[in-house]
Protein backbone atom coordinates (compact mmCIF):
# COMPACT_ATOMS: atom_id res chain seq x y z
CA UNK A 1 0.00 0.00 0.00
CA UNK A 2 2.77 2.39 0.92
CA UNK A 3 4.64 1.45 -2.22
CA UNK A 4 1.65 2.20 -4.45
CA UNK A 5 1.04 5.52 -2.70
CA UNK A 6 4.67 6.53 -3.14
CA UNK A 7 4.61 5.59 -6.80
CA UNK A 8 1.41 7.61 -7.35
CA UNK A 9 2.93 10.63 -5.58
CA UNK A 10 6.12 10.32 -7.62
CA UNK A 11 4.11 10.09 -10.84
CA UNK A 12 2.06 13.16 -9.92
CA UNK A 13 5.24 15.07 -9.09
CA UNK A 14 6.85 14.16 -12.40
CA UNK A 15 3.71 15.11 -14.32
CA UNK A 16 3.69 18.47 -12.52
CA UNK A 17 7.29 19.05 -13.58
CA UNK A 18 6.52 18.23 -17.22
CA UNK A 19 3.39 20.38 -17.21
CA UNK A 20 5.36 23.28 -15.76
CA UNK A 21 7.99 22.86 -18.46
CA UNK A 22 5.36 22.74 -21.21
CA UNK A 23 3.61 25.85 -19.87
CA UNK A 24 6.88 27.79 -19.71
CA UNK A 25 8.06 26.61 -23.11
CA UNK A 26 4.80 27.69 -24.70
CA UNK A 27 4.81 31.13 -23.06
CA UNK A 28 6.04 33.81 -25.43
CA UNK A 29 8.58 36.03 -23.63
CA UNK A 30 7.65 39.62 -24.57
CA UNK A 31 9.58 41.05 -21.61
CA UNK A 32 12.67 39.04 -22.55
CA UNK A 33 12.52 40.41 -26.11
CA UNK A 34 12.41 43.98 -24.75
CA UNK A 35 15.41 43.15 -22.56
CA UNK A 36 17.25 41.81 -25.63
CA UNK A 37 16.52 45.04 -27.54
CA UNK A 38 17.76 47.18 -24.64
CA UNK A 39 20.92 45.10 -24.20
CA UNK A 40 21.66 45.14 -27.94
CA UNK A 41 21.28 48.93 -28.13
CA UNK A 42 23.52 49.51 -25.10
CA UNK A 43 26.09 46.98 -26.29
CA UNK A 44 26.12 48.50 -29.79
CA UNK A 45 26.64 52.08 -28.56
CA UNK A 46 29.49 51.09 -26.22
CA UNK A 47 31.35 49.15 -28.92
CA UNK A 48 30.71 51.88 -31.51
CA UNK A 49 32.54 54.34 -29.26
CA UNK A 50 35.38 51.88 -28.70
CA UNK A 51 35.90 51.02 -32.37
CA UNK A 52 35.55 54.66 -33.40
CA UNK A 53 38.51 55.49 -31.17
CA UNK A 54 40.36 52.61 -32.82
CA UNK A 55 39.60 54.34 -36.18
CA UNK A 56 37.48 51.56 -37.69
CA UNK A 57 35.12 52.72 -40.46
CA UNK A 58 31.40 52.62 -39.85
CA UNK A 59 30.67 49.55 -41.99
CA UNK A 60 33.44 47.57 -40.28
CA UNK A 61 32.15 48.64 -36.86
CA UNK A 62 28.67 47.41 -37.67
CA UNK A 63 29.97 44.07 -38.95
CA UNK A 64 32.17 43.42 -35.92
CA UNK A 65 29.46 44.41 -33.43
CA UNK A 66 26.84 42.23 -35.08
CA UNK A 67 29.25 39.31 -35.45
CA UNK A 68 30.36 39.42 -31.82
CA UNK A 69 26.76 39.61 -30.60
CA UNK A 70 25.67 36.53 -32.58
CA UNK A 71 28.88 34.71 -31.75
CA UNK A 72 28.51 35.26 -28.02
CA UNK A 73 24.98 33.88 -27.97
CA UNK A 74 25.84 30.93 -30.25
CA UNK A 75 28.79 29.82 -28.11
CA UNK A 76 26.73 30.25 -24.93
CA UNK A 77 23.91 28.23 -26.51
CA UNK A 78 26.27 25.38 -27.40
CA UNK A 79 27.66 25.26 -23.84
CA UNK A 80 24.16 25.37 -22.38
CA UNK A 81 22.84 22.59 -24.63
CA UNK A 82 25.90 20.45 -23.98
CA UNK A 83 26.14 20.68 -20.19
CA UNK A 84 22.85 21.99 -18.74
CA UNK A 85 20.09 20.37 -20.81
CA UNK A 86 18.86 16.86 -19.89
CA UNK A 87 19.40 14.14 -22.44
CA UNK A 88 15.67 13.52 -22.88
CA UNK A 89 12.36 14.76 -21.57
CA UNK A 90 11.61 11.80 -19.37
CA UNK A 91 10.73 12.35 -15.75
CA UNK A 92 14.07 11.23 -14.33
CA UNK A 93 16.18 13.58 -16.45
CA UNK A 94 13.77 16.50 -16.32
CA UNK A 95 13.51 16.48 -12.53
CA UNK A 96 17.24 17.21 -12.26
CA UNK A 97 17.45 20.51 -14.21
CA UNK A 98 13.99 21.97 -14.84
CA UNK A 99 14.99 25.60 -14.22
CA UNK A 100 17.74 25.66 -16.83
CA UNK A 101 15.43 24.03 -19.37
CA UNK A 102 12.75 26.69 -19.00
CA UNK A 103 15.19 29.59 -19.08
CA UNK A 104 17.05 28.14 -22.05
CA UNK A 105 14.00 27.84 -24.28
CA UNK A 106 12.90 31.37 -23.37
CA UNK A 107 16.34 32.78 -24.27
CA UNK A 108 16.46 30.90 -27.57
CA UNK A 109 13.02 32.09 -28.64
CA UNK A 110 13.85 35.68 -27.65
CA UNK A 111 17.17 35.70 -29.47
CA UNK A 112 15.90 34.35 -32.79
CA UNK A 113 12.85 36.62 -32.73
CA UNK A 114 15.10 39.61 -31.97
CA UNK A 115 17.44 38.60 -34.83
CA UNK A 116 14.51 38.39 -37.24
CA UNK A 117 13.44 41.94 -36.27
CA UNK A 118 16.97 43.30 -36.82
CA UNK A 119 17.47 41.51 -40.14
CA UNK A 120 14.10 42.51 -41.57
CA UNK A 121 13.87 46.13 -40.42
CA UNK A 122 17.53 47.21 -39.97
CA UNK A 123 19.60 45.18 -42.40
CA UNK A 124 16.99 44.57 -45.10
CA UNK A 125 17.81 40.85 -45.42
CA UNK A 126 14.24 39.62 -45.71
CA UNK A 127 14.99 35.98 -46.44
CA UNK A 128 17.31 35.57 -43.45
CA UNK A 129 14.89 37.47 -41.22
CA UNK A 130 11.91 35.28 -42.12
CA UNK A 131 14.11 32.20 -41.70
CA UNK A 132 14.92 33.17 -38.11
CA UNK A 133 11.27 34.01 -37.44
CA UNK A 134 10.16 30.57 -38.62
CA UNK A 135 12.90 28.96 -36.54
CA UNK A 136 11.60 30.86 -33.52
CA UNK A 137 8.11 29.43 -34.16
CA UNK A 138 9.61 25.93 -34.39
CA UNK A 139 11.26 26.37 -30.99
CA UNK A 140 7.99 27.75 -29.64
CA UNK A 141 6.24 24.49 -30.52
CA UNK A 142 9.01 22.29 -29.13
CA UNK A 143 7.26 21.17 -25.93
CA UNK A 144 6.19 17.87 -27.51
CA UNK A 145 7.93 15.12 -25.57
CA UNK A 146 8.23 12.81 -28.57
CA UNK A 147 10.67 15.05 -30.47
CA UNK A 148 12.47 16.90 -27.68
CA UNK A 149 15.75 15.08 -28.44
CA UNK A 150 15.71 16.21 -32.05
CA UNK A 151 14.94 19.82 -31.07
CA UNK A 152 17.97 19.98 -28.80
CA UNK A 153 20.16 18.57 -31.58
CA UNK A 154 18.71 21.09 -34.01
CA UNK A 155 19.42 23.96 -31.62
CA UNK A 156 22.98 22.74 -31.04
CA UNK A 157 23.92 22.41 -34.71
CA UNK A 158 22.12 25.65 -35.58
CA UNK A 159 24.20 27.42 -32.90
CA UNK A 160 27.40 25.85 -34.25
CA UNK A 161 26.59 27.04 -37.79
CA UNK A 162 25.89 30.55 -36.45
CA UNK A 163 29.13 30.59 -34.46
CA UNK A 164 31.31 29.49 -37.39
CA UNK A 165 29.85 31.97 -39.89
CA UNK A 166 30.13 34.90 -37.46
CA UNK A 167 33.72 34.02 -36.54
CA UNK A 168 34.46 34.19 -40.28
CA UNK A 169 32.81 37.62 -40.50
CA UNK A 170 34.77 39.04 -37.58
CA UNK A 171 38.08 37.61 -38.85
CA UNK A 172 37.52 39.01 -42.34
CA UNK A 173 36.67 42.45 -40.97
CA UNK A 174 39.55 42.78 -38.48
CA UNK A 175 42.56 43.66 -40.63
CA UNK A 176 45.29 43.26 -38.00
CA UNK A 177 45.13 39.44 -37.78
CA UNK A 178 47.76 37.61 -39.84
CA UNK A 179 46.68 34.73 -42.09
CA UNK A 180 43.05 35.70 -41.51
CA UNK A 181 42.06 34.79 -45.08
CA UNK A 182 43.45 31.28 -44.61
CA UNK A 183 41.57 30.88 -41.32
CA UNK A 184 38.37 32.09 -42.94
CA UNK A 185 38.70 29.57 -45.80
CA UNK A 186 39.24 26.69 -43.35
CA UNK A 187 36.26 27.76 -41.22
CA UNK A 188 34.08 28.08 -44.31
CA UNK A 189 34.91 24.47 -45.11
CA UNK A 190 33.77 23.40 -41.62
CA UNK A 191 30.68 25.57 -42.04
CA UNK A 192 29.73 23.83 -45.29
CA UNK A 193 30.12 20.36 -43.72
CA UNK A 194 28.10 21.38 -40.66
CA UNK A 195 25.38 23.02 -42.77
CA UNK A 196 25.02 19.93 -44.97
CA UNK A 197 24.86 17.64 -41.91
CA UNK A 198 22.24 19.86 -40.26
CA UNK A 199 19.93 19.95 -43.26
CA UNK A 200 20.36 16.36 -44.45
CA UNK A 201 20.55 14.42 -41.18
CA UNK A 202 18.99 16.42 -38.34
CA UNK A 203 16.16 18.17 -40.17
CA UNK A 204 14.73 15.05 -41.90
CA UNK A 205 13.98 13.60 -38.46
CA UNK A 206 11.25 16.24 -38.35
CA UNK A 207 10.02 16.21 -41.88
CA UNK A 208 10.25 13.09 -43.96
CA UNK A 209 9.94 10.20 -41.54
CA UNK A 210 7.70 11.67 -38.78
CA UNK A 211 9.50 9.35 -36.38
CA UNK A 212 8.94 11.63 -33.40
CA UNK A 213 5.22 12.21 -33.63
CA UNK A 214 5.46 15.51 -35.47
CA UNK A 215 2.34 14.70 -37.49
CA UNK A 216 0.30 15.53 -34.38
CA UNK A 217 1.51 19.16 -34.50
CA UNK A 218 0.62 20.40 -37.97
CA UNK A 219 1.51 24.05 -37.32
CA UNK A 220 5.10 23.23 -36.35
CA UNK A 221 5.29 20.70 -39.17
CA UNK A 222 4.32 23.35 -41.77
CA UNK A 223 6.68 25.91 -40.22
CA UNK A 224 9.45 23.35 -40.42
CA UNK A 225 8.90 22.77 -44.14
CA UNK A 226 8.77 26.52 -44.87
CA UNK A 227 11.90 27.11 -42.78
CA UNK A 228 13.66 24.32 -44.64
CA UNK A 229 12.72 25.95 -47.97
CA UNK A 230 13.86 29.42 -46.82
CA UNK A 231 17.19 28.01 -45.61
CA UNK A 232 17.93 26.60 -49.07
CA UNK A 233 16.66 29.76 -50.76
CA UNK A 234 18.93 31.92 -48.60
CA UNK A 235 21.93 29.72 -49.32
CA UNK A 236 21.24 29.78 -53.08
CA UNK A 237 20.92 33.57 -52.92
CA UNK A 238 24.29 33.86 -51.14
CA UNK A 239 25.93 31.62 -53.74
CA UNK A 240 24.40 33.71 -56.55
CA UNK A 241 25.77 36.93 -55.04
CA UNK A 242 29.16 35.25 -54.60
CA UNK A 243 29.21 34.15 -58.24
CA UNK A 244 28.45 37.70 -59.40
CA UNK A 245 31.33 39.07 -57.28
CA UNK A 246 33.96 36.43 -57.91
CA UNK A 247 36.85 38.84 -57.27
CA UNK A 248 35.72 39.32 -53.65
CA UNK A 249 33.80 36.12 -53.14
CA UNK A 250 34.38 35.74 -49.39
CA UNK A 251 33.05 39.19 -48.56
CA UNK A 252 30.12 38.75 -50.95
CA UNK A 253 29.20 35.41 -49.35
CA UNK A 254 29.65 36.40 -45.72
CA UNK A 255 28.04 39.84 -45.74
CA UNK A 256 24.63 40.78 -47.13
CA UNK A 257 24.54 43.42 -49.88
CA UNK A 258 24.17 46.96 -48.49
CA UNK A 259 20.70 48.48 -48.36
CA UNK A 260 19.76 51.83 -49.88
CA UNK A 261 19.92 53.45 -46.44
CA UNK A 262 23.47 52.16 -45.90
CA UNK A 263 24.55 53.41 -49.34
CA UNK A 264 23.04 56.82 -48.63
CA UNK A 265 24.69 56.92 -45.21
CA UNK A 266 28.08 56.05 -46.72
CA UNK A 267 27.66 58.81 -49.32
CA UNK A 268 26.87 61.32 -46.58
CA UNK A 269 29.96 60.23 -44.64
CA UNK A 270 32.10 60.61 -47.77
CA UNK A 271 30.73 64.10 -48.39
CA UNK A 272 31.49 65.03 -44.80
CA UNK A 273 35.03 63.67 -45.10
CA UNK A 274 35.78 65.50 -48.36
CA UNK A 275 35.54 69.06 -46.89
CA UNK A 276 37.69 68.00 -43.96
CA UNK A 277 40.29 66.60 -46.37
CA UNK A 278 40.15 69.70 -48.56
CA UNK A 279 40.32 71.91 -45.53
CA UNK A 280 43.94 71.05 -44.79
CA UNK A 281 45.30 71.97 -48.25
CA UNK A 282 43.37 75.24 -48.19
CA UNK A 283 44.70 76.13 -44.78
CA UNK A 284 48.24 75.19 -45.81
CA UNK A 285 47.93 77.24 -49.03
CA UNK A 286 46.63 80.25 -47.15
CA UNK A 287 49.47 79.89 -44.67
CA UNK A 288 51.97 79.81 -47.50
CA UNK A 289 50.41 82.92 -49.07
CA UNK A 290 50.53 84.69 -45.72
CA UNK A 291 54.19 83.77 -45.23
CA UNK A 292 55.02 84.92 -48.75
CA UNK A 293 53.19 88.20 -48.26
CA UNK A 294 54.98 88.74 -44.96
CA UNK A 295 58.34 88.06 -46.65
CA UNK A 296 57.56 90.48 -49.44
CA UNK A 297 56.47 93.12 -46.94
CA UNK A 298 59.67 92.68 -44.95
CA UNK A 299 61.71 92.92 -48.15
CA UNK A 300 59.93 96.13 -49.18
CA UNK A 301 60.50 97.65 -45.75
CA UNK A 302 64.16 96.70 -45.83
CA UNK A 303 64.48 98.16 -49.32
CA UNK A 304 62.91 101.42 -48.17
CA UNK A 305 65.20 101.60 -45.14
CA UNK A 306 68.28 100.93 -47.31
CA UNK A 307 67.13 103.63 -49.74
CA UNK A 308 66.66 106.10 -46.90
CA UNK A 309 70.10 105.31 -45.50
CA UNK A 310 71.67 105.82 -48.94
CA UNK A 311 69.87 109.14 -49.40
CA UNK A 312 70.92 110.27 -45.94
CA UNK A 313 74.52 109.27 -46.65
CA UNK A 314 74.52 111.05 -50.01
CA UNK A 315 73.04 114.18 -48.43
CA UNK A 316 75.70 114.17 -45.73
CA UNK A 317 78.48 113.81 -48.31
CA UNK A 318 77.11 116.65 -50.44
CA UNK A 319 76.85 118.93 -47.41
CA UNK A 320 80.46 118.17 -46.50
CA UNK A 321 81.60 119.05 -50.02
CA UNK A 322 79.75 122.36 -49.93
CA UNK A 323 81.37 123.33 -46.68
CA UNK A 324 84.77 122.59 -48.07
Amino acid sequence: MNYSTASVMSKMKNEAIINRYQYTANAFPIIMILIFIFLYKTYGKCLHLLFRRMQYPMVARRRIIDGLWCNGFAIGSMLYLKYLVPESLNTACLSQKPRYLELGFILHKSFYLHRSIIEIFNQGTWIQGWTNLLFCLIIHGSSEQKWFDVVTKLLFYKASVTAIINICRVLLTVKIIKYRVLFVKILLGFYSINWIYLHTVIVPDFQWWNAYGLKNDWFTFICMWIWFFFEFLNEINNIRITYRNSSQWMEAYLFPPPTEEMIELNNICKKLREPSNNKHPQSSDSKKVADLWQTISCAMLMKKKVKRLREAKMNSQSSDDNTN
